[in-house]
């Protein structure tokens, strides 16, 4: 999950407030360029289509109406269906960390109206043929994930919602949503279907990030490149980098530690 090193201010760290407004981030945090070609598609039907899937437990209006000009959506997010998966324990997640069902699907649903998504796209390198998109406030991102995956999320959810709910500012990462996307055999030349899991973004706070890390719990080959360092402050750099650079994580007072190394025994132990 990435992680941010100038924490400095524990309130964007522990999903505070109750997310009735949907405040503003800073705009030195704000990642992601505009999709195109087939992931503006795959944007399109994810974001047309998100409000009617949560309309179920969200109690509200679906905003998949073609607006005012009455022309109708795309053929491809007309066609799609998403579903969203485990919704009562997913709304039961979103209730302990304080976001409120109607700013969760204001900040997810395509506004009336519009015919393409405002979705933002972080590019994933090719490697893993992901779609990473990012709401239009910046406040939660929906990443493709695998079947193993899915399955691995939904065996975890009841538990995850127990451990979030007796530790409220847990380092955890914040899951809100998974949403299966079915995507008609003639949008991209062939039935496919995608799954989603929705997080909240740790990038959307208020106070400008000076750098950022990705951190994932291990070494090995956790170095960022240095082509990657040579783009400096919009550098993503990784665990080795963390250690290198003698950072501590800074939580409020809450925790303050740093990755101890090999074979450091628990606290406590003699």
């Amino acid at each position: 999950m990435p992680s941010a090193h100038d924490i400095r201010q524990p309130q964007d760290v522990r999903q505070p407030t109750t997310l009735t407004r949907v405040r503003q981030v800073s705009i030195n945090n704000k990642v992601g360029e505009k999709p195109t070609g087939p992931a503006a598609l795959v944007a399109l039907a994810l974001h047309a289509n998100i409000a009617e899937a949560l309309g179920g437990v969200a109690d509200l209006a679906s905003t998949r109406s073609s607006g005012p000009s009455d022309e109708p959506l795309p053929a491809l997010a007309s066609d799609a269906r998403v579903r969203a998966i485990a919704p009562e324990l997913f709304m039961r997640v979103r209730s302990i960390i304080n976001i409120s069902e109607r700013s969760f699907v204001a900040s997810l649903a395509l506004q009336p109206g519009m015919k393409m998504s405002n979705f933002s796209m972080i590019p994933t390198a090719g490697r893993s043929g992901a779609y990473f998109f990012l709401s239009p406030c910046q406040h939660y991102m929906l990443k493709t994930m695998s079947r193993t995956d899915l399955r691995t999320l939904q065996a975890i959810l009841p538990a995850y919602a127990e451990h979030l709910s007796a530790n409220p500012h847990s380092l955890l990462p914040r899951y809100v949503a998974i949403f299966q996307l079915s995507l008609s055999k003639d949008s991209l030349h062939a039935r496919r279907t995608l799954y989603f899991v929705c997080m909240t973004n740790v990038f959307s706070g208020l106070h400008d990030i000076q750098i950022k890390y990705d951190l994932k719990g291990s070494t090995r080959g956790r170095r960022a490149s240095l082509r990657e360092r040579a783009k400096g402050s919009h550098a993503i750099l990784k665990d080795n980098d963390w250690i290198a650079d003698g950072h501590r994580l800074a939580t409020g007072g809450i925790l303050s530690h740093g990755i101890p190394p090999p074979g450091t025994p628990p606290p406590g132990t003699p």
